[in-house]
């Protein structure tokens, strides 16, 4: 079964995002350097090689973000 998750963030500044995905013991799964564009920033997050369990999607931008919890069965 495959698992691509999406994620879409769009702020003001045009500077670099940092997308960090982790498991549930905090071990870092993917990490990505992405260019924030005009129109925001889409990104695909593809978990279909790990295992299941919870991750932890981290989006950041100058230290400010969001984390969001995904749970793989």
């Amino acid at each position: 079964m495959k698992l691509h998750l999406f994620v879409f963030r769009k702020w003001k500044q045009l500077d670099d995002v940092q997308i960090t995905v982790l498991d549930a013991d905090g071990g870092k799964v993917m990490e990505k350097t992405l260019k924030m564009g005009a129109e925001g920033l889409l990104t695909r997050i593809d978990l279909t090689d790990q295992a299941s369990g919870i991750y932890f999607i981290s989006v950041q931008q100058n230290g400010k973000g969001k984390v969001s919890k995904v749970v793989k069965q």
